[in-house]
């Protein structure tokens, strides 16, 4: 599945010399990095004493803890100790001129209505609706087996979002102050092949500020992944690093680095991901408030 957030922090193993390498990686070319979660390999790293410098808040719905660090050594001591023998996992940005060639809203969705996002699928049935397309495939999967993805595209989905018995979502907040992108709004829906029960599901938003500047919101939902995991922190590398706590006690992650914002909100299977080049931390917090995320996260 096509999804940068997904599976972050699964058990990866390396050689004893990689942590070394990767600490040289990030002290030359920390900034040369991407938003988007890297996995970085390293064997077992017991023998670190180090004394950690660690502050650690706790997410309201599922008390989901996020701990930030001032150095990679403290994050990769503490991952250590949490997880023994497993990968180091974290993000460091890429600043705003780099990000000009991320994947853009309008490109994720076509490559997603052409492609697809589990590799492999077999086209079932397509067609056109009044606002939009649409794909139902078909795959065996590793992770989730015999399985229908349907991919869906309309610009009804910038104003609200509608998954049955899953999610009821006003996005007004977002489409009455930013223009949502033309083809750039799609809903997938993936589904067990017996008992068509969802498995998971993706909506990715794409918005343009009066500035034409972007802004995204994806919603995620997997029956596989628990959210509700411990995210490590490295607050050295952006211009500010804090957890912002919603008007409906929500607690959310927010990232900035050169004018760049992120934007985490999550609770078991559930996640709620916001990046922007054209909303400061304080207008961010306050679209925040009015996302109504206790219901949307519940």
């Amino acid at each position: 599945m096509n999804n940068p957030i997904y599976h972050a922090f699964r058990p990866i193993h390396a050689s004893d010399g990689t942590l070394e390498e990767v600490f040289q990686r990030i002290e030359s070319k920390r900034h040369r990095f991407c938003f988007s979660v890297r996995i970085l390999l390293a064997a077992v790293l017991a023998f670190i004493l180090l004394t950690l410098s660690v502050f650690a808040a706790d997410y309201v719905l599922n008390h989901r803890q996020v701990f930030f660090f001032d150095t990679l050594e403290a994050l990769a001591a503490e991952q250590s100790q949490e997880n023994p023998g497993n990968a180091i996992g974290y993000a460091i940005p890429c600043d705003a001129e780099e990000a000009k060639d991320l994947e853009t809203s309008v490109q994720y969705v076509a490559r997603a209505m052409e492609n697809g996002l589990l590799g492999d699928e077999q086209v079932v049935d397509r067609g056109r609706t009044p606002d939009g397309c649409w794909v139902i495939r078909k795959c065996q999967n590793d992770l989730y087996g015999d399985v229908l993805t349907e991919y869906r595209t309309s610009p009804t989905y910038a104003n609200a979002l509608s998954i049955d018995g899953l999610l009821q979502w006003d996005l007004s907040a977002l489409a009455n102050t930013m223009k949502p992108d033309e083809n750039g709004q799609i809903l997938v829906l993936c589904k067990s092949q017996g008992e068509h029960d969802l498995l998971w599901s993706k909506a990715h938003l794409g918005y343009t500020t009066d500035e034409g500047k972007w802004f995204s919101l994806s919603y995620t939902y997997d029956i596989t992944w628990d959210y509700g995991r411990p995210e490590y922190i490295l607050s050295d590398a952006y211009d500010s690093s804090e957890v912002f706590v919603t008007d409906d006690s929500v607690q959310v992650l927010l990232l900035s680095y050169d004018g760049q914002v992120w934007a985490k909100a999550a609770n078991g299977h559930r996640s709620v991901d916001i990046y922007t080049t054209g909303r400061t931390v304080p207008e961010i917090k306050s679209l925040l408030n009015q996302l109504s995320l206790s219901t949307v996260l519940r």
